[in-house]
């Protein structure tokens, strides 16, 4: 009777830990991989590629199929989980990061143009494939079952007033906006870390992206965000036409904006 007793009990144990990984949802900061990851090996052993539909999260293991939806206006991406991460702590703000999308899932969801975003996470199948831009997975998807653990123109050259600072040796060196600039820029990125601002840059630098420039200001809650800005132009007609050439050319969303 003991031994039915405790069988009933790891049943159940079993089901509603499975009704939960089915069910999950939940919602937290969303931002993804700098380009200097691309072509590293994720946790997991995969090889991290930028042009595929995956992300990194803790709570859902490997091969887990995952919705991301943007909180503000509802843009959403199916993801698979292939690596561990975001291994970060909340900020002073409260801010904690739950999931680090690819390149070419931020940009279906305009994530690499503000940098991160709130969003709401579900769970919604399993694959060993990759979801393509419609979020069909390339074989049959079967429901998920496993285990769920909760863890908390041209350009002008015109430069007067850029500043180029001098990095590390392991940075190129990287230029900056001083303030009161004028004319217009392409925003392409947005970031909390200086750190990985400064390595995007060079990621950009080595495939061929140039006019790039990092503008470092306080958000409407007072974070300093580091934007990445291609600059500068004259026109906004002039930067519309580069940044038509900017997304064809190297897979990158952004806004054109005044500096």
């Amino acid at each position: 009777m003991k031994k039915l007793f405790f069988s009933l009990i790891l049943l159940t144990s079993f089901q509603l830990q499975n009704l939960t990984a089915q069910n999950a949802s939940f919602t937290g900061w969303a931002h993804y991989y700098s380009d200097h990851f691309h072509g590293a090996t994720t946790a997991y052993g995969e090889v991290y590629d930028r042009t595929q539909f995956t992300c990194a999260n803790l709570k859902f293991p490997l091969n887990t199929l995952l919705r991301v939806t943007r909180l503000d206006n509802g843009q959403s991406v199916i993801v698979r989980v292939n690596d561990k991460g975001p291994f970060t702590q909340p900020d002073a703000n409260g801010t904690e990061y739950v999931i680090d999308l690819s390149l070419a899932a931020a940009n279906a969801i305009g994530l690499t143009v503000i940098g991160e975003t709130m969003v709401r996470i579900e769970s919604i199948g399993f694959s060993t494939t990759n979801p393509n831009s419609s979020g069909q997975a390339n074989n049959n998807v079967s429901s998920y079952n496993g285990g769920f653990t909760a863890r908390g123109g041209s350009t002008n050259n015109n430069t007067n007033s850029l500043n180029t600072t001098n990095y590390p040796a392991n940075y190129q060196q990287i230029k900056t906006i001083n303030p009161g600039q004028t004319g217009y820029g392409i925003q392409i990125g947005s970031y909390t870390s200086k750190q990985n601002a400064e390595r995007q840059v060079v990621s950009l630098q080595k495939i061929g992206v140039q006019h790039l420039y990092l503008m470092s200001r306080a958000n409407q809650d007072g974070r300093m965000m580091h934007q990445l800005i291609i600059a500068k132009f004259d026109t906004k007609d002039q930067a519309d036409m580069y940044l038509v050439q900017v997304k064809n050319q190297y897979m990158l969303n952004g806004f054109v904006r005044r500096l």
